[in-house]
This record gives C-alpha cells, structure tokens and sequence, in this order.
C-alpha cells in the first residue's frame, strides 16, 4: 500500500511539474504576446499617423491645386482681354495706315495742283 500510495505521489508530482511547466511556458507565451501586441500597437499608431499626415498633405495639394486653377483662369481671362486690347488697337492702325495713306495721296494730289497752278501762274504773267 505504501508503495501504491508512493507510486500515487510521484505520479501527482510528475503531473505538478509537467502542469507547472506548461504555466510557465504559457506565462512566456503571454508576455510574447503582450510585447507582439504592444508592438503591433506602436506600428499600427505609427501608421495612424502617417496615414493623417498623408491626408493633411492630400488636403493641401487639393487647395493649392484650386489656387492654381483660379490664377490660371485670371491669366485666360486677362489673356483674352489683352487679345480683345489688341485687335482693337490693330484695327486701329490699319484704319490709321489708311488714313495716312489718302492723305498722303492728298498731299500729292494737291502738290501737283499746286505745280500746276504755279505754271499757269507763270504762263499768264508771261503773257
């Protein structure tokens, strides 16, 4: 009986030590797991940040693109008033080249009057 019930106590301590084996190995896979996720959870806040950081940029690049789009129009616009400015002024100059041109031809008309009149002129006082 005696050796039953050592048999009984070595076999309980065996399961003891085998159980408090797999708590120890289990107290090391939770602190694994604890370190893994206080890891993940770094990473994971680090890509939070990034990702809003990213947004904020997104955010910006947006507006300035829209500044961009307004000064681009004000330059089409102001471009296509210059245009305007200048076919008028172009019109202008043509219609002034024209005009120069019929009064040069004027003059010309009228010099030639002129020479004609002074040999009249010279013609009858000669008579």
């Amino acid at each position: 009986m005696k050796q039953e019930a050592d048999k009984e106590t070595q076999r309980l301590r065996a399961k003891v030590t085998d159980a408090e084996a797999k708590l120890a190995d289990s107290g090391a896979t939770g602190a694994s797991i604890a370190k893994l996720k206080a890891k993940y959870e770094t990473e994971l806040e680090g890509i939070e940040t990034e990702k809003e950081e990213a947004q904020n940029a997104a955010a910006k690049a947006k507006k300035q693109a829209k500044q961009y789009a307004r000064k681009v129009e004000e330059a089409e616009r102001k471009l296509a008033e210059f245009e305007q400015k200048e076919s008028t002024f172009n019109t202008q100059i043509g219609k002034t080249q024209a005009d120069l041109k019929k009064t040069q031809q004027s003059v010309r008309d009228g010099e030639l009057r002129i020479v004609e009149l002074e040999d009249r002129s010279e013609r009858l006082v000669k008579i």
